[in-house]
């Protein structure tokens, strides 16, 4: 946690690059894009949305909603 924590640091300050930290970990960072885009794919495909935080967003079912 405490790795993972500095690295956000980092890249968000600008000190090391998404890529680097990416390597660091022992990854392709173009692999880690072709996932990230297929599965963002997907989720548009079933309807899901996250927010910033990565937290799925339910939207609510409209049968629950009551008519004017």
């Amino acid at each position: 946690l405490k790795e993972a924590n500095a690295w956000k640091i980092l890249t968000s300050a600008g000190f090391a690059s998404e890529v680097e930290a990416i390597r660091r970990r022992g990854a392709n960072p173009n692999d880690v894009l072709r996932q990230k885009a297929d599965f963002a794919a997907k989720c548009r495909e079933l309807g899901l949305s996250f927010d910033a935080q990565g937290a799925l967003v339910v939207a609510p079912d409209p049968a629950d909603t009551p008519e004017p």
